[in-house]
């Protein structure tokens, strides 16, 4: 038995998939025989905006230095489309605060009720007698460096990785450098994507692994112990979206789905703001529920996919368009993973309405399980 330390992204009000990855990670742990904390230095607990601002501004001086070297129409271009983001995150860290006012999603109280925490200084938390630290998924290698690359920690004291994601980052020669003697330290070192693979390589670690996202950690029935159940009158398509652009208006595919005789439950969240009634601002447990009683699931979200393979919900998923394309990586590299890109739309929405032979997700997850479990 072993107390693990784990520090990840989880001051969301509104990323269902934030929460919940650290969630999976705690329960996992705990049923391997560990105790797993989340702990918080003092100083380093960050809000959505200001992630958002900090992410911003490092890709901002990579795509300057980077734009120095190109033509001047070239360089303003990209200039302004990272303006343009940068904009475009602020817009949306605004209504997911108005929303949170309005429509509480209580986040904070699935916190206190299922997280073991710890605060305190860096002193305080580091003579606490943690056996590792961990640093854990959703995107903190976006934001790399001493602190998410556990450059703080003794070292007596075993350090590893559970899947952190690099986002759509860049990162410079320097930069790269710099990471080079923190992950030297890691005891092994796992990724959420095929790009972190690239930059553990670029820092001398050959020996990074891909792995899913903890979410596929779970079964059904543990997160179903977290779930509140939703009424059924008949059978429902849950839409669940995320901010950005998608090839259809959501009227469209609510059109679609009413068509087809089915009720539609509809969830946003994280500067989706679109004029639908009986919008749901679904508490975590409420979403949960939702995934769990669906027919089926339309999103653009990566953890909507996610949770719509583990509960083998028959789902479509839109990739953004514009302005945000280049988030939707990790959505292509988990489908593929699963050998389920035919579930990505094109111009179809009937697809959403085929079955879906579950076997290889089924054997990825297994497989991503007992390897983990080797290792930790």
């Amino acid at each position: 038995m072993a107390k693990i330390g784990i520090i990840t992204f989880n001051s969301t009000i509104d990323n269902y998939g934030q929460i919940l990855q650290y969630l999976a990670t705690q329960e996992y742990l705990k049923s391997l025989g560990h105790v797993p904390i989340l702990v918080e230095p003092n100083g380093w607990k960050r809000t959505f905006p200001r992630l958002i601002k900090w992410s911003i501004q490092i890709t901002y001086g990579y795509l300057k230095n980077v734009a120095s070297r190109l033509t001047p129409h070239k360089k303003n271009s990209i200039i302004e489309k990272e303006l343009e983001k940068e904009n475009t995150f602020k817009e949306w860290a605004l209504t997911t605060a108005n929303q949170e006012k309005t429509h509480p999603r209580h986040f904070n109280s699935f916190r206190k009720k299922y997280f073991s925490c710890q605060t305190g200084t860096f002193d305080e938390i580091l003579s606490s007698g943690y056996d590792s630290f961990c640093v854990g998924s959703d995107q903190t290698w976006s934001a790399a460096g001493w602190y998410w690359m556990l450059g703080w920690v003794q070292k007596k004291i075993r350090r590893f990785s559970i899947a952190p994601s690099v986002g759509h980052r860049k990162y410079t020669k320097k930069e790269l450098k710099s990471f080079t003697p923190y992950l030297k330290k890691f005891d092994f070192i796992t990724v959420r994507e095929n790009n972190g693979i690239e930059l553990c390589k670029q820092c001398g670690r050959n020996d990074a692994v891909k792995i899913l996202d903890p979410v596929f950690l779970l079964e059904t029935g543990e997160y179903n112990k977290f779930a509140t159940k939703v009424p059924l009158n008949k059978p429902y398509v849950l839409i669940y979206m995320l901010g950005g652009e998608i090839a259809l208006p959501i009227f469209k595919i609510i059109e679609f789905c009413n068509r087809h005789g089915l009720e539609v439950k509809y969830v946003e969240s994280q500067g989706r703001n679109e004029n639908i009634p009986n919008k749901i601002y679904a508490t975590v447990e409420e979403w949960l529920g939702l995934i769990s009683n669906a027919k089926y699931v339309i999103t653009n979200s990566f953890h909507g996919t996610a949770f719509s393979i583990i509960y083998h919900k028959p789902f479509l998923v839109f990739p953004l368009i514009n302005l945000m394309s280049d988030m939707n990586e990790r959505i292509y590299d988990l489908t593929k993973q699963m050998e389920l890109e035919t579930r990505i739309y094109k111009d179809n929405l009937d697809i959403l309405l085929c079955d879906i032979n579950w076997d290889i997700a089924d054997l990825k997850i297994k497989e991503n399980k007992k390897w983990l479990k080797n290792k930790i």
